[in-house]
């Protein structure tokens, strides 16, 4: 195979994939349509990491109130500390 046909099968094969304007937006569309309703309607976006260890009965506590409450264990988190800093007087920073 030339080299000349060999540019052309590439340049075949980049250009079938899109241009990278229309991939980047297929590609948040898919990520969105991945998501649950829930995910997609919460209004802060997630991107710090808390670690914790907790004893069995917090833990199970946690998965009662996040499923009475319908919502993420995380959820349940985010709302019991903004409840506990605002009890303290500690500032809140809106999301």
């Amino acid at each position: 195979m030339s080299e000349k046909e060999e540019g052309t099968l590439f340049n075949l094969f980049v250009h079938s994939f899109g241009d990278p304007v229309s991939t980047e937006a297929r590609k948040r569309r898919e990520k969105r349509a991945g998501m649950s309703e829930k995910q997609r309607n919460r209004k802060a976006v997630r991107t710090e990491q808390v670690n914790f260890r907790a004893s069995p009965a917090i833990a199970e506590v946690a998965r009662k109130l996040a499923a009475k409450l319908d919502c993420s264990v995380a959820d349940v988190m985010e709302k019991a500390l903004t409840a506990f800093a605002e009890a303290h007087k500690v500032k809140v920073p809106k999301q």
